[in-house]
């Protein structure tokens, strides 16, 4: 077998430069070392005002919720539910976008939305309809409508949104090609009006309707076409046959 001899200056090349990387590793263990890096790691940061707000706001909803048992009767549930139910009620459930194929992180698909003055004053105001309808509550009912129609209520919609981004993304049926781990799951939709079908809501996601199939109960959709009856919602969108073709499996 037969060696091969490197030079003496390719050697010593090879020998300077790995010199130099060690010291290099070594200055920089110096300046910050490996222990301390692991110490300054948080799961957990609140990197401004909004996330501090939004923290107390959790935690607050959560406290109140452990009064719910104290403070339950069926006149409560009752007037609290149609409170509720008047004063959440949205009429654009993507509805009216004209786009809906952009991924989220600006208002470029959103445009049509930010034309009409509603919205706009919605979104300037964003922070005064909880606030009002929080004095409301207690104007009508105490302590007790504070509980159930804000805290328990909060508390069932955060839930049933986790619900959604973690049941309909790991269990249920894939239908439509949408390059994801979105699938439909009816179990999801029956409790959350019909947003376990997931999977068409992210293959079509300027329809108004996310159950497209007859046997999919969507109880949000149903309201919207009542409403659409009564004149009070227009322009619901639904994809056309031939969008449908196109992303099938």
């Amino acid at each position: 077998m037969k060696l091969i001899s490197l030079p003496k200056e390719i050697m010593q090349g090879s020998k300077i430069r790995a010199i130099g990387v060690a010291e290099k590793n070594h200055n920089i263990s110096k300046i910050v070392p490996v222990a301390d890096v692991k110490q300054t790691r948080r799961v957990f940061q609140l990197r401004n005002t909004l996330d501090i707000c939004h923290t107390i706001i959790i935690f607050s909803v959560y406290s109140l919720c452990l009064f719910a048992p104290f403070t339950f009767n069926w006149g409560v549930l009752c007037g609290t539910s149609s409170l509720c139910r008047y004063w959440t009620l949205r009429l654009y459930r993507n509805s009216s976008t004209s786009g809906g194929s952009d991924m989220c992180g600006n208002h470029n698909n959103v445009k049509d939305l930010e034309m009409q003055a509603y919205y706009r004053f919605l979104r300037r105001t964003q922070y005064v309809h909880p606030n009002a309808f929080v004095a409301l509550l207690y104007a009508l009912g105490g302590f007790p409508y504070i509980i159930w129609g804000m805290a328990v209520r909060l508390f069932l919609v955060f839930h049933g949104t986790f619900l959604v981004n973690l049941v309909c993304h790991v269990w249920g049926r894939q239908v439509w090609k949408t390059g994801d781990l979105s699938r439909n799951n009816g179990y999801i939709a029956l409790i959350t009006f019909g947003e376990g079908w997931h999977n068409n809501h992210h293959a079509f996601q300027s329809s108004a309707r996310y159950g497209l199939e007859w046997w999919q109960i969507d109880m949000t959709w149903y309201i919207e076409k009542l409403l659409e009856c009564i004149g009070l919602a227009t322009d619901l969108k639904v994809p056309s046959d031939l969008q449908k073709q196109k992303m099938l499996l």
